[in-house]
């Protein structure tokens, strides 16, 4: 699965995984060491997807016997909707670095809400945005809606017509495929905070420590406990984080070209072209700190300028006075937003 791209680009590197480590298993099954390998999979129920449970939820509210029930199912579903919740943000926006373009959380999260209800008539588990298929699919080659729905029908098929052949699968070899994944699931950010620290980089190592410190506390959190009291205490930690940084809009102000001028002389005829192009040109003078609270806002603020026919972006930041490694990420993903709609680096500053 690692060097699988360098092999071959024809067949995703998790199909080119699976079918190695299965005949590697079996050739060491026929040379007679099936004593010392694992088991395989096992063949699986077969049952097919029938929408059976629907009439059973009209009993929760029909029978009284029931009712005293239907507190614990609240609160375990309203708690498995904030963990899903959240890994659909979270995953939207690993996903969103990766690709360069912006998502609609909010409507990602609508979709996989009413998945979920329907789904939960045919007897589904509720579930979520996946980071590690999602990762698996681009790194495959997808880049439409329509891999996602060919990702469900192939499942689909999977279970209910698959099910002796993939019996026959080992379950070592899905044990590293998930590895594989696991380890390709590591945040690279993270990883370079660390890498930063131990190589005595004290330029920002008060931001970088602190962010590390929080990573660590919910993954502690997550593994002592469960994945609901990790994503509370990191709710509760973003929530202090957010009031102590965000105190207003980090766009002090924004203007034209056409409006506002240097107190430059220049050229007459530079003149009368600055007042009929400078419309293409957006200044953002920015203040205060730059996180994912405020450059979120921002990012928007110059998405629509762009779409409005402006050609030149200057970002202002000399009354910045803080800028942590979320705010600089999402100050990359305009940068390449922009350039991939066309836009390029200024050659020089601008006078």
């Amino acid at each position: 699965m690692g060097f699988g791209q360098r092999l071959t680009r024809r067949v995703p590197p998790t199909i080119l995984g699976l079918l190695t480590g299965t005949a590697v298993f079996y050739a060491f099954w026929a040379l007679g060491y099936g004593a010392y390998l694992g088991p395989t999979l096992g063949r699986l129920p077969e049952a097919l997807p029938l929408p059976r449970y629907f009439t059973g939820f009209g009993s929760l509210l029909a029978d009284r016997a029931l009712w005293p029930v239907l507190f614990i199912l609240t609160v375990g579903a309203f708690s498995l909707a904030i963990v899903s919740s959240l890994d659909v943000l979270l995953c939207v926006r690993v996903m969103d670095g990766v690709t360069g373009e912006r998502s609609n959380g909010s409507w990602e999260r609508l979709r996989i809400g009413v998945a979920n209800i329907v789904a939960s008539g045919f007897g589904a588990i509720p579930s979520g945005l996946n980071l590690g298929a999602s990762t698996a699919n681009h790194r495959a080659g997808g880049r439409s809606r329509l891999d996602a729905i060919i990702a469900a029908g192939v499942i689909l098929l999977a279970v209910v017509l698959l099910g002796p052949l993939i019996a026959f699968l080992p379950r070592v070899v899905i044990a590293g495929m998930l590895l594989v994944v696991g380890i390709q699931l590591f945040d690279g950010w993270s990883l370079g905070h660390l890498a930063r620290l131990f190589a005595r980089e004290r330029a920002h190592w008060r931001a970088m420590g602190l962010d590390l410190f929080v990573v660590l506390l919910v993954a502690t959190t997550t593994l002592v406990f469960d994945p609901v009291v990790g994503v509370g205490v990191g709710v509760v930690i973003a929530v202090l984080f957010f009031l102590v940084r965000m105190s207003r809009s980090v766009v002090r102000r924004s203007y034209h070209g056409d409006t506002v001028r240097s107190r430059r002389a220049r050229h007459p005829k530079l003149m009368d072209l600055l007042a009929e192009r400078g419309r293409q040109i957006a200044v953002f003078e920015l203040e205060g700190p730059i996180f994912f609270g405020t450059a979120e806002g921002l990012a928007g603020r110059v998405e629509a300028v762009a779409k409005a026919g402006a050609r030149y972006v200057i970002l202002d930041l000399k009354r910045v006075n803080e800028l942590d490694s979320t705010g600089a990420r999402i100050l990359l993903q305009i940068h390449e937003r922009l350039r991939k709609q066309g836009g390029a680096d200024a050659p020089e500053p601008c006078p």
